[in-house]
């Protein structure tokens, strides 16, 4: 999802439209600036979860304090800490990040999830959700505004 939004963003700052989730600036937020958001588009829903092995003692996002969290969002997972003044490590993984506490990389992950079937196939249950997302229009904040609507 990360090379994805940012290929949108990129073609998008030159071309027009684009199509990215709706929350593409709690992933990359200094790369987008000028994109502009004009239509939710109803499909490709998702949350940003924390999630946690079903028999870990992490209950709460309180729990998390230093404490290992694996994820491809980094951006988001350290504006969500930082947010919620949690002090943890940050492992920035790609991909098959539901895997990390099982190899002992980690004692968390934040992932997106649309069903939380891959969560519980991989023994882990979410402990919050960060953020929900779906797929948008964007456009260049610099061109004709009327050219989506």
């Amino acid at each position: 999802a990360k090379s994805l939004s940012r290929s949108a963003a990129f073609a998008t700052a030159i071309l027009n439209p684009g199509i990215p989730d709706r929350d593409l600036k709690k992933y990359d937020p200094e790369f987008i600036n000028n994109l502009v958001k004009n239509k939710s588009l109803g499909f490709g829903k998702c949350k940003l979860v924390i999630a946690v092995p079903k028999n870990s003692g992490i209950k709460t996002i309180s729990d998390l304090e230093g404490e290992r969290i694996a994820t491809s969002y980094p951006n988001s997972l350290k504006r969500f800490l930082k947010e919620n003044e949690i002090n943890a490590s940050i492992i920035e993984v790609r991909g098959s990040v539901e895997i990390s506490p099982l190899l002992g990389l980690s004692d968390a992950i934040c992932d997106i999830t649309q069903t939380g079937e891959t969560l519980k196939e991989n023994g882990l249950k979410k402990i919050i959700d960060i953020f929900e997302s779906e797929a948008c229009l964007i456009q260049n904040g610099f061109s004709d505004k009327e050219f989506l609507n």
